[in-house]
């Protein structure tokens, strides 16, 4: 009863869009990094709990080198 019905996990925080309304353009993905798998087995405890995940925020999922394991 006390887990999260949703999750959201950042799959990357890098992206390859130009928005320029986006800090990404004006950094150029400086000090950005791919969701690791240390990460996910952390939260693989509270998965069968959660009714949806999603698995992006503001990176671009499809450029996560480790997009499909997770």
């Amino acid at each position: 009863m006390n887990y999260p019905v949703q999750i959201q996990v950042e799959s990357t925080e890098r992206c390859n869009a130009q928005c320029v309304m986006c800090e990404h353009l004006y950094n150029h993905n400086a000090v950005r990094r791919d969701f690791s798998k240390e990460g996910i087995a952390l939260l693989e405890k509270v998965f069968p709990f959660a009714e949806e995940v999603y698995i992006h925020g503001i990176g671009e999922p499809f450029i996560a080198e480790n997009i499909l394991p997770l």
